[in-house]
C-alpha cells in the first residue's frame, strides 16, 4: 500500500472519530473535544442546552407539573393553605378534647368510686323509682333497696348515667378528632408531599373537599376564632411546602 492509500486511511478513521465525538458532544455526552468542532458562541448554546437538559431531569414529577399547570399550581396551593391551617387548628382542638376527655373519665372514676356495691362487687345505683340498678342500666329485680348498704353521699343512677354520658361523648369527640388528624389530614399531607408521584387535578379536588367537608366543628370553629385573631401576614401558609422549582 503506498503512501496514498495510508493517508487516506488515516483521514477517513480520523473523520470517524470526529464524527462519533460531535454526535457525544451534542447529544451532551462530553468527551472534551467539543472546541474542535464549534465557535465560542456555539459552544456557550450547547452548554446552555446541556444545562437545560440536567435541570428538565433533575425537577420532580410534582415540580414539572406545577410549572406547567396554572390551575394545577392554584390549586395545589390552595389545598395546602388549606391542610396548613387545619393541621394547626386540628392540634389546639385535639389537647382542648383531651383535657375534656381526661377530665370527664376522673368524674365517671370518682363517681364509681364513691358508689354502692353488692358483696360480690357488682356497681349498684338507686334511681329515682327506688329501684336497684347496675352498670348497664339493667334493674336487679331480685334485690332491694333495704337491702344495699348505701355509702353517705351514693351517687344515684340518674348522676351516673348523666357523668357516664359525658365521658362517653367526650370519647367520641377525641376520637373523631384524631382520627381527622390521621386519616383525612394525614393521608392529605402524605399525598401533597409525594414529589414523585403527585395526585392529578381530580385527585386534588378530592382532598381539597374532603379536608373541608369531614372536619370536625370543633376544628372548624378553631380555624374560624384563628383567622379571625390573627393578621394574614402572620398566618401559617404552605410557601415553605411547595417544591421550589
Amino acid at each position: 500500500m503506498d503512501n496514498y492509500d495510508s493517508d487516506k486511511l488515516a483521514r477517513d478513521a480520523k473523520a470517524a472519530v470526529d464524527h462519533d465525538d460531535l454526535q457525544n458532544e451534542i447529544a451532551g455526552r462530553e468527551v472534551g473535544r467539543l472546541s474542535r468542532f464549534f465557535a465560542e458562541a456555539a459552544r456557550n448554546a450547547a452548554e446552555q442546552q446541556r444545562k437545560e437538559r440536567e435541570r428538565s431531569h433533575e425537577q420532580t414529577a410534582l415540580q414539572l407539573i406545577l410549572a406547567k399547570n396554572a390551575e394545577y399550581a392554584a390549586l395545589y396551593r390552595d389545598t395546602m393553605d388549606l391542610l396548613v391551617k387545619a393541621e394547626a387548628a386540628t392540634e389546639t382542638a385535639l389537647a382542648q378534647a383531651d383535657t375534656r376527655r381526661i377530665e370527664a373519665k376522673e368524674a365517671l372514676d370518682t363517681l364509681l368510686a364513691n358508689a354502692a356495691r353488692l358483696e360480690d362487687g357488682t356497681v349498684v345505683f338507686l334511681d329515682a323509682q327506688g329501684r336497684v340498678r347496675d352498670e348497664a342500666g339493667a334493674v336487679l329485680e331480685d334485690i332491694s333497696a333495704d337491702a344495699v348498704s348505701w355509702p353517705d353521699g351514693a351517687p344515684r343512677y340518674e348522676s351516673f348515667e348523666a357523668v357516664r354520658d359525658a365521658s362517653e361523648t367526650a370519647q367520641a369527640a377525641y376520637d373523631r378528632i384524631l382520627h381527622y388528624q390521621v386519616d383525612v389530614l394525614g393521608h392529605a399531607r402524605d399525598r401533597l408531599s409525594d414529589e414523585g408521584n403527585p395526585p392529578d387535578l381530580e385527585e386534588l379536588e378530592e382532598i381539597n373537599r374532603v379536608i373541608r367537608e369531614d372536619m370536625p366543628p370543633s376544628i372548624g370553629r378553631e380555624m374560624a376564632a384563628f383567622e379571625a385573631d390573627v393578621p394574614e401576614t402572620a398566618m401559617p401558609t404552605a410557601a415553605l411546602d411547595i417544591p421550589k422549582l
